[in-house]
C-alpha cells in the first residue's frame, strides 16, 4: 500500500519558487538634471556653508558672455562625473525661478587633496544651431584585430580629443577609430576619420598637417629586421661567391 508523503512547507516553497520564471525587468536609467537657485552671496562663510551642505559652486555661461553664478545639488554632478562622455553630454539644467534649459560641462575643479569634493564647476548654455564647440574624444574600436599591433608596433593616440562644431539635439559620445585595416608605418589623418552626423570639425591649422594617430615599429622589431636584413645579405654574397 503506497502512503502519500507531505513535504516540509520549505521544500513547497522552494518548488513554488523554482517553478516560475523569472521576468525581472531592467531599470531604466532616469536622466540626469542639474538643478540649484541663483547664487547672491560670494562671501568666504557662504562657499563653506555650500560645501558643508554638498553644495556646488557654479558658472553658467552663454555665447554672449553673460554670466550667471549658480549653487548646484551635488548628487546629479557626483552620478555623472566620472562617466565617459561627460563633458560632452547636454544636461537639463533648472534653476529657481528661471526658465528650464540645457547645458554642457567646460571644465571642473576639484580639491588637490580629496579629489571627490567638486569645489566648482563651469557651464555653458547649449542650444541647438548655435555652432557650439565641444571636444569630442577619439575612441579606437578593434584594437584586438588590428594588424599593426599584432605585430608589435606601437601605437600613439597623437589627439584625444577633437574639437568639434556642435548644432545638433545631441552631441555623439565619441568618434570612432576603426584600427582593423591600420598597419605599422600607418598615419591617420583627419580627413581619414568617419565624423557622426550634425558634427563638424573645426578648421584648425595644424590639423591639417597633424595625424590623429600612428603606429610605429618597436625598437625590438626594428632590431629583429635588422638583423634579419644582414644575415639575408650575408647569405646572397655566400651564394654569389659560390656561383
Amino acid at each position: 500500500r503506497l502512503q502519500s508523503r507531505q513535504l516540509p512547507a520549505t521544500m513547497n516553497c522552494m518548488s513554488r519558487f523554482l517553478s516560475v520564471p523569472s521576468c525581472k525587468k531592467k531599470r531604466k536609467e532616469a536622466t540626469i538634471v542639474f538643478e540649484g537657485t541663483v547664487r547672491t552671496d560670494f562671501s568666504r562663510q557662504s562657499r563653506e556653508e555650500a560645501t558643508a551642505q554638498n553644495k556646488v559652486l557654479a558658472l553658467l555661461q552663454n555665447k554672449s558672455g553673460d554670466r550667471t553664478y549658480l549653487v548646484l545639488n551635488d548628487k546629479a554632478v557626483r552620478k555623472v562625473y566620472d562617466k565617459f562622455g561627460f563633458y560632452n553630454t547636454i544636461y537639463p539644467l533648472n534653476i529657481q525661478g528661471k526658465e528650464p534649459s540645457h547645458c554642457i560641462v567646460k571644465q571642473v575643479d576639484v580639491n588637490p587633496i580629496n579629489d571627490a569634493e567638486i569645489r566648482n564647476i563651469v557651464l555653458y548654455d547649449y542650444k541647438p544651431n548655435s555652432n557650439t564647440l565641444v571636444d569630442i574624444p577619439v575612441e579606437l574600436m578593434n584594437e584586438d584585430k588590428c594588424p599593426g599591433l599584432k605585430k608589435g608596433g606601437v601605437l600613439n593616440l597623437v589627439l584625444h580629443h577633437v574639437t568639434c562644431i556642435c548644432n545638433g539635439d545631441s552631441i555623439p559620445l565619441s568618434i570612432q577609430l576603426d584600427l582593423s585595416e591600420v598597419n605599422v608605418g600607418t598615419r591617420v589623418m583627419f580627413d581619414q576619420l568617419q565624423v557622426p552626423a550634425g558634427l563638424e570639425i573645426l578648421p584648425k591649422e595644424h590639423y591639417k598637417k597633424m595625424p590623429v594617430l600612428t603606429i610605429r615599429a618597436s625598437r625590438a622589431t626594428m632590431q629583429l629586421q635588422m638583423q634579419q636584413q644582414k644575415e639575408s645579405d650575408k647569405a646572397a654574397k655566400k651564394e654569389a661567391a659560390g656561383k
